[in-house]
């Protein structure tokens, strides 16, 4: 069996999927993972394994067939891209097989509005192309929690209206763990690492992921407890308006601020649209016409590590996606032929 290695390089984890060939109508995986950008080194021998699994599984006796072909999005820097490109040989792909997408003007049904269309991340165009390819002729807020938080606007003619960029779950709690003298910095927790000493451990609930961003590297199961825990207290403070201690206070403000911007970007979508308007004194709650009475309405498409933590905040219509980049990349794979 053909197939084609996707590889969605970002800041924090590079996520990777074997598509096979040709291209069929859904967009599951052959084999899929991920790992941190630390670990990039270990990626060829684990492409190489799932290879030999699959070649196991569809009863070949012959030498496993290695992907005829690569395609990069990358976002982490030249040097992330070269290393990228030396695994991906490695592996057996040829040099001339290996593409690093850049964002066009046009692709894919998709048109880029920027004025110098290269300038917007890859990771953001090849979500942008997966996202209108699902949900055609739609006002479209693709929101991706990862290590930023981008914000993007396509509207129902298929044109990338840019969008806005902020700083990701983690990155607001770092800020306040390094930039004050009295706040403990919680990533680690929410990550999976290590217990803070100021953290109070507390039981898992409400079904939320153990580790935010990737699996747990130190702890083990009763800091992804924890971790989970203190999630679902910070959800608590951030629907009340207050956490019981500063733990939720932090989990929660940060957590309502990246639901906030979701928020408040849905609903500039839904006035530009007149599907909404201000409510008196600018507050952002909105009165809005009957959504499911407006053919082909807006939709929000979440992705992103982060989403677990803030989906339960948002209000408007959601579609949840784990892998916008690697399903753009594929539709980028099958225009250009594979």
């Amino acid at each position: 069996m053909s197939c084609e290695l996707l590889i969605d390089s970002g800041n924090t984890r590079i996520k990777w999927a074997l598509s096979a060939l040709p291209h069929a109508g859904q967009f599951g995986w052959l084999a899929s993972g991920s790992c941190a950008r630390d670990d990039v080194g270990s990626l060829p021998k684990t492409w190489r394994d799932a290879v030999r699994r699959l070649a196991g599984e569809v009863g070949g006796n012959g030498e496993p067939k290695l992907p005829v072909a690569a395609w990069i999005s990358n976002v982490a820097g030249p040097q992330s891209e070269t290393t990228l490109r030396r695994c991906v040989t490695a592996l057996g792909v040829a040099e001339t097989r290996v593409h690093v997408i850049r964002s066009r003007a046009r692709q894919c049904g998709l048109s880029n509005l920027y004025p110098q269309p290269a300038q917007l991340g890859s990771d953001r165009w090849a979500a942008a192309i997966y996202a209108r390819h699902a949900y055609l002729e739609r006002p479209l807020l693709v929101a991706t929690l990862g290590t930023a938080t981008t914000l993007d606007r396509i509207n129902p003619e298929g044109e990338f209206l840019g969008g806005l960029i902020l700083p990701g779950l983690l990155a607001m709690l770092g800020s306040l763990g390094q930039s004050t003298a009295g706040l403990p910095d919680l990533r680690a927790v929410l990550d999976g690492g290590a217990q803070d000493k100021d953290t109070q451990p507390r039981a898992a609930e409400d079904g939320l992921p153990c580790s935010l961003f990737g699996a747990p590297r130190e702890g083990g199961a009763a800091v992804q407890t924890r971790g989970a825990g203190m999630l679902a207290n910070a959800l608590r403070a951030a629907r009340s308006g207050h956490g019981g201690h500063t733990q939720a206070a932090i989990l929660g403000g940060c957590v309502l601020a990246q639901a906030g911007a979701v928020q408040r970007a849905w609903d500039a979508l839904l006035e530009e649209h007149e599907l909404g308007t201000l409510a008196p004194g600018g507050a952002h709650a909105l009165r809005l016409r009957h959504l499911v009475d407006v053919p082909q309405g807006p939709l929000c498409v979440l992705a992103g590590g982060a989403a677990s933590a803030v989906e339960g905040l948002l209000d408007m219509p959601l579609a949840r996606h784990d892998n916008l980049v690697l399903s753009g990349l594929r539709l980028i794979a099958q225009e250009h032929g594979g």
